[in-house]
């Protein structure tokens, strides 16, 4: 048990020091105009280690601001979209480690596939903006960019 914790600890350590690096790398932008350098190829399969209660992997409860207190102090298990078969929600999939996730990256689409639920992210990098007309999904329209930051 300690050696996949171990192994998952790396993975999403890794991921979160070098995804903001990743982000942060340019790209050549929809109007032609190069940037510094390419993305980085994110493409594969993720994971992360389940930690459904974080204290647990702490040994104690993390700090919480007077309205974060209250926020946890009102929160119900019963209220967990899963337990209602409901998605978790883009953010929850990627670092609640229930189910690996897959990257799949092109020049103008950015997207992420989540076994749990089968459940999907699409990130449009290719430079168009939101339709007028947009109809609601459960993860919204996602349209993004890469940039090079200093």
């Amino acid at each position: 048990m300690k050696k996949y914790f171990r192994s998952g600890a790396i993975c999403v350590g890794s991921l979160l020091i070098f995804f903001p690096f990743a982000i942060a790398r340019g790209n050549q932008a929809a109007s032609g105009t190069p940037q510094a350098a390419a993305p980085p190829d994110l493409n594969g399969v993720w994971s992360a280690p389940f930690t459904p209660d974080i204290s647990k992997v702490l040994g104690h409860q993390p700090p919480f601001t007077p309205y974060g207190a209250a926020r946890f102090a009102k929160e119900d298990e019963i209220d967990d979209p899963l337990t209602k078969c409901l998605p978790i929600g883009p953010a929850r999939g990627i670092q609640a480690g229930i189910m690996p996730f897959q990257i799949v990256q092109t020049p103008a689409v950015f997207t992420i596939l989540f076994e749990n639920q089968h459940t999907f992210r699409i990130i449009h990098t290719d430079g168009r903006s939101h339709p007028k007309d947009l109809d609601p999904t459960w993860f919204g329209d996602s349209i993004g960019k890469w940039e090079e930051t200093r």
